[in-house]
């Protein structure tokens, strides 16, 4: 089980490391032509990607403000990618350890998952001509939705990891996050992740029961990109950029 302060403190020390995160990954894709904008952080209270993301976004539109939101989708995708793999090897090889990736997981899995609803949310809401101009057409919509979608599962299973249950065993343990993730992504078997959060032996010193709330905020992320996105970007005009390059195309 965590102790109560050490869970305080990986979630203190998570933050800081992944702030630097956030800010190491948009400045590495944002275009040196925009210039970084200076905004109020109210919005880093709800997520603090989708706040330094407005921010390098600057003053950019059309071409230059699609490729900084391509480039964002296909390297959040990697970077959730990567930090699964660390979570399964240190569930594996060093079970302890993973006091230290619980609060920069979780920091991960709050602030991406707020980030996605804010982000398609608006985007399929806004009544108004997006910034991007022309330059993303229905299925680079779809295509960016879907990226997001499947990374869903990655963090997700990735925070999920980071919490031990009972006294699982470590191989247990890994295959149970992941199928945490896909059962509450998927919406087939909510159910099971909150029976494993449920139980008394659960996670913490403290009470468990908040802990069921946790899956509940992946369904969201996940239902705003199916309900909202999958289905109303069918109905966007196609894109007069027929010819445009993105970090996917080189895979």
């Amino acid at each position: 089980m965590y102790k109560i302060e050490n869970v305080s403190i990986s979630l203190l020390f998570g933050l800081i490391l992944y702030v630097m995160l956030e800010i190491i990954l948009h400045y590495l894709s944002m275009n040196k032509t925009a210039k970084v904008k200076r905004t109020l952080p109210y919005y880093a209270v709800i997520s603090i990607g989708y706040f330094i993301k407005d921010c390098y976004k600057g003053n950019s539109k059309d071409i230059v403000r699609g490729m900084f939101i391509e480039t964002c989708n296909f390297w959040n995708f990697i970077v959730s990618f990567v930090l699964l793999i660390i979570s399964l090897v240190v569930a594996f090889a060093k079970p302890d350890y993973l006091i230290y990736l619980v609060g920069f997981n979780f920091w991960r899995f709050y602030s991406r998952n707020s980030e996605i609803i804010l982000a398609f949310g608006f985007d399929v809401l806004n009544k108004k001509p997006t910034k991007t101009g022309d330059y993303f057409d229905k299925f680079d919509r779809l295509r960016l939705a879907v990226v997001s979608y499947f990374e869903i599962y990655l963090y997700s299973a990735s925070f999920y990891m980071s919490l031990p249950i009972g006294n699982c065993e470590s191989i247990s343990l890994g295959l149970k996050s992941i199928l945490m993730s896909f059962a509450i992504g998927s919406l087939t078997n909510v159910a099971y992740a909150q029976d494993i959060l449920s139980k008394h032996d659960c996670c913490f010193d403290f009470s468990s029961d908040w802990l069921q709330l946790l899956p509940f905020f992946q369904i969201i992320a996940t239902l705003s990109l199916i309900v909202l996105s999958l289905t109303i970007y069918i109905s966007r005009e196609s894109s007069k950029f027929k010819n445009k390059k993105h970090p996917w195309s080189l895979l």
